[in-house]
């Protein structure tokens, strides 16, 4: 419910009041004593007036939200969360109203977690969080992000899945015990080396941070011995990055600059000539909520930088700033740069 406008006006600014009275007019439901005292309010004094037209004008920006938001209808009339995703039902939201729906969902989703994922996983980090899991057998994995993976260790193999997310193996030597990792429905196998698997999107990557692996075997394997030979499978080395599609064979390997690849497991993040709205995708990974870019992608420039993992704020606002752009935070859980 949103708190009457006209209450608590020593902690309360004239902005947070106009955009509480948006909000309430965009809702369709206020009443008509409600109208009386919204026109009092705006007739108050011209600054009422002044800020009731800048949030108005504000919030009829925000009509890109509704495709990243408004979903085919459901059964039920609220928001959802099947797949992590918040969705809209009921009355098609405004331009003025949706920025709060979109930070109430938000807020649902990001508390409520995947459950499914929560039975599934062995280990698991929260949005913003990294933690290190020493393995059986003295092999450890760092977890990233948002991340999760299972763990299940048998005779002759040690077996990981990654779940979601991101994560750097460091594995310890034992060509008797093969190391896997399945993520997307292939499997990167190391007998001793270190490695960072990533399946934040729709494809895997991997990358080497030292030694040898093979990427792209099938998800069934012998249960001992070196990896076999298989259609579509590559070595990659120290240095060297592969990416594949879900369920499909890895793409060419390439070289790639380990530094700023593996940052992330010293805390930092390092962009380095990276088109804007990708630098923003990358920050909205250590933010409980998005990160929704409303500008023009086109005219955004490229960005570099060193950030750190739990300073996301200042560096939203200082990349913000070399595109000379603005940075709205609606809520803990929706950030517009505008």
């Amino acid at each position: 419910m949103i708190q009457d406008p006209d209450s608590n006006k020593s902690s309360t600014s004239v902005s947070r009041q106009a955009r509480d009275w948006v909000v309430r007019l965009a809702s369709g439901e206020m009443s008509p004593k409600e109208s009386d005292r919204f026109q009092s309010w705006l007739n108050r004094h011209p600054d009422h007036r002044a800020a009731f037209e800048r949030e108005q004008q504000f919030w009829q920006q925000l009509d890109p939200l509704k495709a990243a938001f408004v979903s085919p209808p459901l059964p039920q009339e609220n928001c959802t969360n099947a797949g992590g995703a918040p969705r809209f039902r009921g009355r098609r939201a405004t331009g003025w109203g949706l920025g709060f729906a979109a930070a109430a969902c938000l807020m649902i989703a990001a508390l409520g977690g995947d459950l499914k994922l929560i039975f599934l996983a062995d280990h698991r980090t929260a949005v913003g969080e990294q933690a290190r899991v020493p393995l059986p057998d003295g092999s450890s994995v760092l977890l990233n992000t948002d991340s999760a993976i299972t763990v299940r260790y048998a005779a002759g193999e040690r077996h990981i899945q990654l779940l979601r997310g991101e994560a750097l193996f460091e594995v310890k030597s034992n060509p008797e015990q093969p190391f896997r990792v399945a993520a997307g429905g292939r499997v990167t196998q190391a007998v001793g080396t270190a490695f960072i698997v990533s399946g934040y999107s729709d494809r895997i990557t991997v990358t080497v941070t030292s030694g040898t692996v093979a990427v792209g075997l099938p998800e069934i394997l012998p249960v001992s011995g070196n990896a076999p030979p298989h259609a579509g499978a590559v070595e990659v080395h120290q240095g060297e990055q592969v990416t594949y599609p879900r369920e499909q064979t890895p793409g060419s390997v390439r070289k790639v600059d380990l530094k700023q690849v593996a940052a992330w497991s010293e805390g930092k993040i390092i962009f380095e000539g990276l088109p804007f709205p990708k630098a923003l995708e990358a920050l909205d990974r250590y933010h409980p909520g998005r990160i929704l870019f409303l500008g023009d992608a086109e005219k955004a420039r490229q960005v570099s930088g060193i950030f750190k993992v739990g300073q996301i704020d200042q560096a939203l606002d200082a990349l913000a700033a070399t595109q000379n752009l603005s940075v709205t935070r609606m809520s803990d859980y929706l950030v517009l740069v505008h």
